[in-house]
């Protein structure tokens, strides 16, 4: 723990830094927040992968695997778009594997960290681009 501005994060030397203040005064027992930092590390794109979507494969396992109980609502259809990162673009993933392709966040993770184009994946996995499925989701 230090004090830091933010909540947490994941350097590119394997490191987590998580902020004692919020730790402490907001989220004692938020594992979810440490497993997506770890998710992070693990993911070691090394230069590779959309920012959007490194921040969504981190939030999607965050969600899914950790705190599957958390209801994160749903992006607003007039302001989110799928590139917003985060939870938006987690819960867009969480669709897509629910709804069109099973397993396309491992594929989507792997490609990204071989730096290939994944808007290729979702063409190859579902048979749509990535635009059409946000426009189906919302």
């Amino acid at each position: 723990y230090r004090a830091m501005d933010g909540v947490a994060h994941a350097t590119n030397r394997n490191e987590i830094h998580i902020s004692e203040k919020w730790v402490t005064k907001q989220a004692p027992n938020h594992y979810g927040m440490v497993s997506r930092e770890l998710f992070r590390l693990a993911q070691a794109y090394t230069g590779g992968g959309e920012g959007w979507l490194t921040e969504g494969l981190a939030d999607y396992v965050r969600h899914r695997r950790f705190e599957p109980q958390a209801d994160w609502g749903k992006p607003d259809p007039e302001k989110s778009k799928y590139t917003d990162a985060y939870k938006t673009t987690a819960l867009f993933l969480e669709w897509i594997e629910d709804n069109h392709k099973k397993g396309i966040t491992l594929t989507l993770n792997a490609a990204s960290r071989k730096k290939d184009n994944v808007r290729e994946v979702f063409i190859r996995e579902t048979g749509k681009d990535v635009d059409a499925l946000w426009r189906e989701y919302i």
